[in-house]
């Protein structure tokens, strides 16, 4: 039985598409609808039937594929135990991180990570926070890098989470604004404005903080878009949209557009780094962890600021 044939089947099962499966395998799609067929025919029942546009698996399929998962788990296990045997540090590690994360605090953490271990491998996936959460649940990714979640909620109790750091958060107005030359932010003086807002798919960060800050003032904002991420809320005010609160960092320098920050009770959001609570975590990935954790809490200890 073809070890990449099972890796394919993997992946379609999570994804229930062969198209997007193909992508994130760097093959076509004919040539992994022939593997799946190959493997059916090798195992003699269907592994996936068209639902839609989807492609969801079989009776049979759901079995086998809770097997598949355990054996490929098992392999993973076997190699990176022999990896510790003899010293080694190598191997692959799955993340998931925020825009945040994934656009300045990551790359920076795996080129230090690379000086140490030149050959471990990495695939990190850009997503909004409850998407890097599904991925760790759902073992796509060996870490996640993201914002707040609330720990309370039972979908999240299988999950560890170690605090990194925390972020300001700050208006962001585009450049020829009437507040480009403020030192700090009236939130009241905004009620008239125009906002762009996250979606309420990340309530409990950013966007809790920004309706909290609402209520506070006693206005109700006019939002004229909603974007999903980071990345697309900053370019969409430095279109001249509108205004915007969103995390402080370095990078909103090289955009088109001017971050103000309150003068006192400065609204936070917290970044960390999560994984699984029961499930194996190989060594590199463990090793990554608390590389990054101790390096970062270290910066942090030392008080280190975007302004």
């Amino acid at each position: 039985m073809n070890w990449d044939h099972l890796k394919y089947f993997q992946k379609v099962a999570l994804s229930q598409n062969f198209t997007l499966a193909a992508k994130e395998l760097y093959i076509t799609t004919a040539a992994l609808s022939k593997a799946i067929h190959t493997l059916e025919k090798e195992l003699g029942f269907p592994l996936f039937e068209k639902q839609g546009r989807n492609s969801v698996l079989t009776e049979y399929g759901m079995l086998f594929a809770q097997h598949v998962t355990a054996a490929l788990e098992e392999l993973d296990i076997g190699i990176q135990e022999v990896y510790n045997r003899v010293g080694l540090i190598k191997g692959h590690i799955k993340m998931s991180g925020n825009w945040t994360m994934s656009g300045g605090f990551l790359p920076e953490r795996i080129k230090a990570f690379r000086t140490l271990y030149p050959e471990v491998t990495y695939f990190t996936k850009y997503e909004i926070t409850s998407k890097v959460i599904r991925n760790v649940i759902d073992r796509m990714s060996d870490l996640g890098f993201c914002g707040d979640y609330s720990e309370e909620d039972e979908n999240y109790s299988g999950l560890e989470r170690t605090l990194l750091y925390t972020e300001e958060l700050v208006i962001i107005v585009p450049k020829d604004h009437w507040m480009t030359n403020s030192k700090y932010v009236n939130f009241q003086e905004l009620k008239n404005e125009d906002f762009i807002s996250f979606r309420m798919v990340n309530a409990g960060g950013v966007y809790e903080a920004f309706y909290d800050l609402c209520v506070k003032h006693e206005f109700r904002p006019q939002i004229v878009y909603e974007a999903i991420d980071d990345h697309a809320v900053v370019s969409t005010v430095a279109a001249g949209l509108g205004v915007a609160l969103v995390p402080n960092s370095k990078y909103l320098s090289l955009r088109d557009v001017v971050a103000i920050p309150f003068r006192e009770n400065k609204p936070i959001r917290h970044q960390y780094v999560i994984w699984r609570k029961n499930g194996y975590l190989a060594p590199v990935a463990k090793a990554f962890r608390d590389f990054v954790t101790s390096t970062t809490i270290y910066e942090r200890d030392s008080k280190r600021t975007f302004l």
